[in-house]
């Protein structure tokens, strides 16, 4: 029998139900004629690698939601129903907010409605989008942000199943006020199923209803690698975490950046997944990070004379390194020292955040473009620790100038690839008269205990990663007494150089550096390399040249923590010139006081 319908449409909330809500599903009357009766699919949060709800934690209707509605005959009816009376419950009467009736065997019902030119496909599939920027509610994802979807027989009775994941990102701290949180998709296309996009346009399959209707994003030019969660100034609580939801497309995901911009413009950033089979999030289930407690650094405004910025103590550095991770690239200013920096017990901003191993150099980067003055002066004691974005005194520079600079006593720590104490990726740039005195770099994942320094490659006691597409320079620079660890492409001064153009290294001094490999393939399937000296890690300069002139190799050890041989991992190496470069490639030219440097056979005594 075909059965006549009218149509509505309405808005989810996330919340806690209070007591009196079983009492009104139970209760709830038979929808009238020109109404309908909603009930929504309760959330699964029992996975023994999540964090779970309250007891009482479920997805409610709320006043004024709409949801709406179709049919197989009518495609584009799109009718609108709105709940009128009931508030926050799971189960709710939505009446028709037109005089019009669909008539049919199956009815197709969605949430949030969209606009009136909805139209469902002959297969069923409808076309929605997944916003792309949240709002922040209290113990509860963004309005109209949740997708679900229903099939009825009668046109009376739907039960709405959810079409997305969700994700919990926890955050504490002392009255740190947030103004966004943002969330990208990690890219790795080794992963099966990799999803790289978080958000935009897509589809759900009212087919699927009855196994597992999910939300699927399109590949459209709408589509977005990132959700942006607008906070509103929620200030954070010292004691007790914050819950902020995010929707999402259920799906593996190599790995998920977070970052934390406070309303005073700085900016925190964190990654979770990276190995193994990724980070699943599935359908209709809340995914939650661990609690993370944001802090901020003391900052002091600093004024711009004459394209140059002086700075005198470690406040106004925080402050123009907040400026840069928040999109100011300073092309063109100049940061002068006019007083040493001491960072003994105060927390250090590092300036330019650079992609990490999993994004697609394609997003804004926030890098570094000017020029760092150093007059002579010593920036000291700086401990940083970034989990898997390039990391340094400079994070990210790009076509960056810095000179006449001492770095003492600089710790760099956290998960990931390119590391060094004074810049983590160099793209072109300069570098003169710089000076680094006891540097530990050591990236190192604490959570993964079976292979804790994966991707920790292309690691300097200086400089993690140069490349660039022009020619560049470093002249009259030294590192002493440096520790760097890694699992591939370890050195004493930079971890790895690569791309094109002449690259050119001047009166460089490398002296008391160790080197450790910890004997991690740096991608899945690799063999263990070393490709590890005391000045530079590996060279894949290709389309350019490596000049080294006037170089001076002090005492320096390569230690070997792996369970390989470590006589067998270097000498199998054959394209290594120690102590100069741990891997040649070979098509990079590289001389040595203008004599070509060729590969040399290794040889290594273990004990």
């Amino acid at each position: 029998m075909r059965k006549i319908l009218t149509v509505a449409t309405g808005i989810l909330l996330l919340a806690a139900s209070c007591s009196k809500e079983a009492d009104n599903e139970t209760k709830l009357p038979a929808p009238d004629e020109n109404q309908i009766r909603a009930t929504i699919e309760p959330v699964f949060s029992d996975a023994t690698t999540r964090s779970e709800f309250d007891s009482n934690m479920k997805i409610i209707w709320s006043l004024g939601d709409q949801i709406g509605v179709m049919t197989p005959e009518k495609p584009d009816a799109n009718m609108t129903y709105v709940i009128r009376e009931q508030e926050h419950c799971s189960a709710g009467i939505f009446t028709l907010d037109a005089d019009i009736k669909l008539e049919s065997d199956t009815f197709y019902a969605y949430y949030p409605r969209t606009a009136n030119d909805c139209c469902m496909t002959d297969e069923a599939e409808l076309s929605l989008v997944l916003p792309a920027v949240q709002t922040y509610k209290k113990n509860s994802f963004a309005t109209n942000a949740n997708i679900a979807v229903a099939v009825s027989t009668d046109g009376r009775e739907y039960a709405f199943r959810n079409a997305c994941s969700y994700l919990d990102v926890k955050l504490q701290g002392d009255g740190i006020v947030l103004d966004k949180i943002v969330i990208t998709a990690g890219k790795d296309t080794s992963l099966p199923n990799q999803k790289l996009y978080l958000a935009g346009s897509g589809k759900v399959c009212f087919n699927d209803y009855d196994s597992e209707p999910v939300f699927e994003l399109d590949g459209s030019s709408d589509n977005n690698r990132s959700i942006t969660l607008n906070c509103d100034n929620v200030a954070l609580e010292a004691d007790a975490p914050t819950d902020f939801y995010f929707v999402m497309p259920a799906g593996t995901y190599s790995g998920i950046a977070v970052d934390v911009y406070t309303a005073d413009g700085q900016k925190i950033s964190y990654v979770k997944g990276l190995l193994g089979e990724g980070l699943v999030f599935e359908r209709n289930t809340v995914n939650s990070f661990k609690v993370e407690t944001i802090t901020t650094a003391p900052t002091d405004e600093v004024e711009e004379v004459d394209n140059v910025y002086t700075v005198s103590t470690p406040q106004q550095w925080n402050w123009l390194a907040a400026q840069v991770d928040t999109g100011n690239t300073f092309e063109g200013k100049t940061i002068a020292l006019a007083q040493n920096l001491d960072f003994t017990g105060i927390e250090f901003i590092s300036m330019g955040m650079e992609a990490d191993y999993m994004t697609d150099t394609s997003l804004p980067l926030h890098p570094f473009q000017g020029t760092i003055e150093g007059n002579g002066r010593t920036i000291s004691n700086v401990n940083l620790s970034s989990d898997g974005r390039a990391c340094g005194i400079i994070g990210y520079g790009r076509e960056c100038t810095v000179r006449n600079l001492t770095l003492s006593d600089i710790t760099v720590t956290g998960a990931g690839k390119w590391k060094g104490a004074l810049v983590g990726y160099l793209w072109n740039g300069t570098v003169e008269n710089v000076h680094v005195i006891n540097a530990l770099i050591h990236p190192y994942e604490e959570t993964l205990p079976q292979e804790p320094y994966r991707y920790s490659y292309r690691i300097g006691g200086m400089i993690g990663f140069w490349s660039g597409d022009k020619d560049a320079a470093i002249s009259n620079v030294s590192i002493r007494n440096a520790e760097v660890h890694g699992s591939y492409a370890i050195a004493g001064l930079i971890g790895g150089i690569q791309g094109a153009g002449k690259k050119t290294i001047k009166a460089a001094v490398t002296d008391g550096i160790t080197v450790t490999n910890h004997g991690i393939p740096y991608m899945s399937g690799s063999d263990c390399y070393f490709d590890s000296a005391a000045l530079l890690g590996d060279c894949t300069n290709k389309r350019g040249e490596l000049v080294l002139t006037n170089i001076t190799i002090g005492s320096w050890a390569l230690y070997d923590q792996s369970d390989e041989s470590v006589t067998k991992t270097l000498t199998d190496q054959t394209w290594c010139h120690l102590p100069y470069v741990g891997e040649m490639d070979g098509n990079s030219p590289i001389t040595l006081d203008s004599a070509s440097l060729s590969p040399i056979p290794v040889t290594a005594t273990e004990g």
